[in-house]
C-alpha cells in the first residue's frame, strides 16, 4: 500500500473494530487501516501474560497501561475507574471472557424502534460466522469462525456451581444448556470464549492474522482527535461490507 493511503480507516481494534478490520481485510479490494491508542502487538508470543491470561485482574485496576480507566458515576454520589481496553483487541482483551449474545427481544426491540438491519434474524448470521462453537452446530450456531467458544465444565467450580444450579431449580429456573440459545432464560453453563487457556479476542482471532495481508495495517499508540466526513456512506454499501 502507498503510505496513508487507505479505503478504511477504523479507530479502534476492540470487539467491533478489530472484527470488522479482520473481515473487511480479507478482500484485497480494500486497504484497511486500524488506528489504536494502545500498544500493538504482533504475535501472541508478543502479548503480556495479564491480556492472556482470563484470570487475570490486573488490566482491571486504574493505571494499567491497558485500560483507559475512564471515570464513571455508577450511582449518584458513587464514583468508580471503569475499565475499558486500551490495547490491541481492546476490551476483548482485558474482558472476562463471557461470550454471551444478546437476546431475541434485545435485538427485535431495536428494529421495532426503526433499525431494521438490528432484528435476531439480521444479525444472526454475523454471529455464526465469528464463532467455532465446541458445543453446538445447527440453525444458531457456526463451527468454523475465528473466536472459539466452550461452555464452562461443571468441574470449574465443584462446589459452587452444583449448588448455584440447584438453587436456581428450585426457584423454578429451567435448565438452558445453551445460553446463546433464542430462548436462554435459566440456569446453564456460561460459554467462554477461551482456548488453551489464554483468552481469545479480537487480537488473536481476527487482528494478528491479518497483519499478513499487504492490504492491511494497524498503528499503534495513535490517538484520534477527532473524524471528518466529508462524503456520506450510502446505507447500503455500508451494510454491504461487513455481509
Amino acid at each position: 500500500m502507498e503510505a496513508d493511503e487507505y479505503d478504511i480507516i477504523i479507530v479502534g481494534s476492540g470487539s467491533s473494530g478489530g472484527a470488522l478490520a479482520g473481515r473487511l481485510s480479507t478482500d484485497p479490494n480494500f486497504r484497511v487501516l486500524v488506528l489504536e491508542a494502545g500498544p500493538v502487538y504482533r504475535s501472541q508470543g508478543e502479548m503480556p501474560d495479564e491480556l492472556l491470561i482470563p484470570v487475570s485482574a490486573a488490566t482491571a485496576a486504574p493505571g494499567n497501561p491497558h485500560n483507559w480507566a475512564l471515570p464513571a458515576e455508577m450511582r449518584p454520589g458513587l464514583s468508580f475507574p471503569y475499565p475499558r481496553g486500551k490495547c490491541l483487541g481492546g476490551s476483548s482483551s482485558i474482558n472476562g471472557c463471557y461470550f454471551i449474545r444478546g437476546t431475541r427481544e434485545d435485538f427485535d426491540g431495536w428494529a421495532a424502534l426503526g433499525n431494521d438491519l438490528w432484528s435476531y434474524e439480521q444479525v444472526l448470521p454475523f454471529f455464526k460466522r465469528s464463532e467455532a462453537d465446541q458445543d453446538f452446530d445447527g440453525e444458531y450456531h457456526g463451527t468454523d469462525g475465528p473466536i472459539p467458544v466452550r461452555r464452562e465444565s461443571l468441574d470449574r467450580s465443584p462446589v459452587f456451581t452444583p449448588a448455584f444450579t440447584d438453587a436456581c431449580r428450585a426457584l423454578g429456573f429451567p435448565d438452558v444448556p445453551d445460553k446463546n440459545a433464542p430462548v436462554n432464560d435459566g440456569v446453564g453453563p456460561v460459554p467462554f470464549n477461551i482456548h488453551d487457556g489464554h483468552r481469545v479476542g479480537t487480537a488473536l482471532g481476527y487482528l494478528i492474522p491479518a497483519m499478513t495481508r499487504p492490504n492491511f495495517r494497524i498503528i499503534g499508540d495513535a490517538v484520534a482527535q477527532r473524524v471528518v466526513c466529508t462524503t456520506p456512506i450510502p446505507r447500503s454499501v455500508a451494510y454491504s461490507w461487513v455481509a
